[in-house]
């Protein structure tokens, strides 16, 4: 099932097809039930995915995003923000747009992954008032990129791949914050060049340890893009930063 166009088309309600969905262009909105998506697969190459309930809904589907794409999480009536799940992420040489829906007007409104695959160097813009959540990070064994957008905040809460994100990696945050909720969540060694960068004027960007340990390859502070009004901070509470490179 694909969805093209400018339109919107809502999928509520149990769906049991299994051939996957694919949006193209457009916006297709899913709502009121775990299985409005179907059973099979869910790929986003363009447009925009909508998920929308009173509370939040665990979709389970496997996402692929091959081109650049938004996901709202998005409730029925104006109010607190809930949050929704997909399935595993795998994403490219992409830009994710996460936003907060229109109906959301208190507490953050949420989106979560489980197992984040990055199969070249990818982007997640997380806007104002949203917040993301990705699983074990994973590059395919291969060096790649994570740069983070956008005011809101970008979750990584379970282990990284031992195996599959590889020393090199890179961990570029240009605004908002990433906090991290588990330790090793970019590497259970020092695997991962951490760079703070906020390249957007009177803006901070915040790389977040949430009181557990880390070991990075290197941080780095400023960089190309850099504003004289812009704040780059990094805050351990009761965690420790190990840094592999001064």
């Amino acid at each position: 099932m694909a969805k093209t166009g400018a339109g919107l088309w809502t999928l509520s309600g149990v769906n049991t097809f299994s051939g996957g969905v694919t949006v193209n262009a457009g916006t297709l909105r899913a709502t009121t039930s775990t299985a409005a998506l179907g059973a099979g697969t869910l790929t986003l190459s363009g447009g925009t995915l909508e998920l929308a309930n009173a509370s939040g809904l665990s979709f389970g589907r496997a996402t692929t995003i091959d081109g650049n794409v938004t996901v709202v999480s998005n409730v029925l009536s104006d109010g607190n923000g809930v949050t929704h799940s997909l399935g595993t992420l795998s994403i490219g040489a992409q830009t994710l747009t996460v936003n907060a829906g229109s109906h959301v007007t208190g507490t953050v409104a949420g989106l979560t992954f489980g197992a984040a695959t990055l199969t070249d160097s990818a982007t997640f813009a997380v806007g104002t008032n949203a917040q993301l959540t990705l699983g074990a990070l994973s590059s395919n064994g291969d060096v790649a990129t994570l740069t983070k957008t956008g005011a809101g905040t970008l979750l990584l809460g379970t282990a990284a791949s031992s195996s599959n994100w590889v020393v090199g990696n890179n961990l570029v945050i240009n605004q908002g914050v990433v906090q991290l909720n588990l330790a090793s969540a970019v590497g259970s060694s020092a695997k991962t060049n951490v760079v703070v960068n906020a390249t957007t004027a009177g803006t901070t960007a915040a790389f977040n340890l949430n009181n557990v340990n880390q070991s990075v390859l290197s941080l780095t502070f400023g960089g190309t893009g850099g504003t004289s009004t812009s704040t780059n901070n990094v805050s351990t509470g009761t965690g420790t930063l190990t840094l592999a490179e001064m």
